[in-house]
């Protein structure tokens, strides 16, 4: 039996001397890499954000129109709390800075809402204020 000798296989990205081709000595990058990832994931976050304060400055201009209307507030006055409403999401410190604004009002102008209403409250005008974006024609 004849035995055969193993020819070395030239690899299509070696030369004829054996070393590395020069293109892929120069960093040659393939499509989808981690940089366009990661820059990828960077514009879905800031989209994320500029959502959620669309949907929580809605939310909360409805909620404080609402408030204004049960305290019985007309126009200069219901338009302040509305502002106050907005601001405090973003002044204090989200949904318990608001729930604080509306309690503080109802209490000075003698409404009587439960706690667990107004939260509750606050989640429907939040689920509400989404259905409207969504509905939204796309620019």
């Amino acid at each position: 039996m004849r035995r055969r000798r193993h020819q070395q296989v030239k690899s299509p990205r070696s030369s004829s001397s054996g070393k590395v081709a020069a293109s892929f000595d120069k960093g040659v990058q393939m499509p989808g890499t981690f940089d366009e990832r990661e820059k990828g994931y960077e514009a879905k976050w800031v989209h994320d954000q500029e959502m959620r304060f669309k949907l929580y400055s809605r939310r909360n201009r409805m909620l404080g129109s609402w408030a204004a209307a049960e305290a019985g507030l007309k126009s200069p006055d219901a338009d302040d709390l509305v502002r106050d409403v907005i601001a405090a999401e973003f002044d204090k410190g989200g949904d318990d800075a608001v729930f604080a604004k509306i309690r503080r009002v109802f209490d000075d102008h003698h409404v009587t809402q439960s706690d667990h209403m107004i939260r509750r409250k606050m989640a429907d005008l939040l689920d509400t204020a989404r259905a409207e974006i969504e509905n939204e024609p796309k620019r």
